[in-house]
This record gives structure tokens, C-alpha cells and sequence, in this order.
């Protein structure tokens, strides 16, 4: 499990993560947290039958963010959900964080 994109980002710019989720089992439901809440704006998933190697599921979920002025880092979270085949709930993290730039140039850091 992974998140790809940007580890940077400049006030004002959009930026998209994809989170994605490789051979597993039962397919998952794929979530997403910002600075540790839910979000479900700017998401758009896919599951297929096979991953990429021909076994189990493979999900991938696209997260665009709109990177705000007031914001100076971005702790981003990918969850993945799902049951096996007793019911039990499981689940698999993956997580990165974008640095807000200024687009003045300056990044000032307290």
C-alpha cells in the first residue's frame, strides 16, 4: 500500500495523491484523512479484479487537494478497509505529508 504525489506544494496550487492498494483479498474500501479528518471531497476510486501482478484486488483512489494559504503542512492519510472472509474488520495505513510553500518563496517555520 502507497500514496504517490507531490511532497511540496505552492499556497493556491491543486495538487493530487494517489493511494493504492495492491493483491488483496477481498477488495477495499479505500478512505482518506487530512490533518485527521475525513475526507470524501476530491475523491474519485477504482477497484479492479486483479492487481498488477494477477493476484487478489487492486484499488486506487485519487485525492486532489486544494492547497489553502493557511495551511503549512498537509499530514495525509490513506486507509484501507475491508473484511476477511471471517467478517473481521482489517485495515492497512499509509501516510505522507505535503509542505505548503509561501509563493512569495519564503517558508518560515516557528
Amino acid at each position: 500500500m502507497s500514496i504517490t504525489g507531490p511532497s511540496e506544494a505552492r499556497e493556491d496550487d491543486s495538487v493530487t495523491l494517489r493511494c493504492s492498494a495492491e493483491d488483496a483479498n477481498l477488495a477495499p474500501e479505500l478512505r482518506w484523512t487530512v490533518n485527521g479528518a475525513s475526507v470524501d471531497r476530491g475523491v474519485h476510486a477504482s477497484i479492479r479484479p486483479e492487481g498488477a501482478k494477477g493476484r487478489g484486488w487492486h484499488a486506487t483512489s485519487d485525492l486532489r487537494l486544494e492547497i489553502k494559504p493557511s495551511d503549512s503542512q498537509l499530514a495525509v492519510t490513506c486507509l484501507a478497509v475491508n473484511k476477511d472472509h471471517d467478517g473481521q474488520t482489517m485495515t492497512m495505513q499509509a501516510d505522507t505529508t505535503v509542505i505548503v510553500l509561501s509563493k512569495h518563496g519564503l517558508q518560515l517555520t516557528y
